[in-house]
């Protein structure tokens, strides 16, 4: 099921390609990954 989410880190409106997906992009993934 595809939903629009925002980005948990940079707050970009997106589609998911699941639900629980909480990032835009690998990048953003990696970046808050690396911000903890």
């Amino acid at each position: 099921m595809k939903a629009t989410r925002k980005c948990s880190f940079c707050g970009k409106s997106f589609v998911t390609r699941s639900g629980m997906q909480r990032y835009c992009s690998e990048a953003c993934q990696a970046e808050a990954k690396r911000a903890r």
